[in-house]
């Protein structure tokens, strides 16, 4: 973690630091760096992912030498346990973490989060791409809270097999488990009315599925790659 009031970082500070995931910088500003890029010589930065403060992500990413990140993520509002969450009014809307890899095996999203003022927001939202590419989630129960699943939110974690979603939910949202090639069990609930295009695209894996009574629509290519 680098400290709010750095100004500066000279040049090769972080060669040869291949372990090195997650940098957090908490300047408001992005530091400076060496003209001649040295900074970060020999650290490949796609690989990855820089936090910053909040409102700042627009400034790193067109800033010398920052905008070359894998990915660039903002601070959370709250953080429980390993999962993020942005405050919207009296909600919370679930925006994973940046470290995907601490979601190991089964993982049950909270219904609500208590805010850093003591209150109770239910969360009623996933951010899209949330744990896309997660290769270590195998199973995932998400709760009737939420009413926007967020698009393919799980897209492309391939050691998935199984996810529950509880009643209330509305919809399966565009792409949600595209590519989740493992996946063999899905639990739909009576909230759910619309099945939105690509949902289960790449699930090889799925060999039956029963869909709720009150389904009015499922879009095209919902179970396209579903052998």
């Amino acid at each position: 973690t680098l400290p709010s009031k750095l100004a500066k970082i000279e040049g090769t500070v972080f060669r040869n630091c291949p372990s090195l995931k997650t940098i957090t910088c908490l300047a408001l500003t992005p530091p400076e760096m060496r003209a001649d890029g040295t900074t970060f010589n020999g650290f490949d930065r796609s690989q990855c992912t820089l936090i910053v403060p909040q409102g700042c992500s627009s400034a790193y990413r067109s800033a010398e030498g920052w905008h070359d990140f894998g990915e660039i993520v903002e601070l959370p509002d709250i953080k429980d346990g390993d999962f993020w969450f942005k405050i919207n009014g009296n909600a919370a809307t679930l925006i994973a973490s940046a470290d995907k890899s601490s979601f190991v095996g089964n993982v049950y999203i909270p219904s609500s989060v208590t805010s850093n003022s003591g209150l109770t927001l239910a969360v009623t939202a996933m951010t899209d791409s949330a744990f896309a590419d997660c290769l270590t989630l195998t199973s995932v129960t998400i709760p009737g809270s939420v009413k926007v699943p967020g698009m393919y939110v799980f897209r492309g974690c391939k050691n998935l097999t199984s996810a529950t979603l509880q009643n209330g939910i509305p919809y399966v949202d565009t792409g949600m488990f595209r590519d989740c090639e493992n996946l063999t069990s899905v639990s739909i609930p009576e909230s759910v009315t619309h099945i939105w295009s690509v949902a289960f695209d790449g699930c090889k894996s799925l060999t039956s599925l029963t869909l709720p009574s009150k389904l009015a629509k499922i879009e095209g290519t919902v179970f396209r790659n579903c052998p």
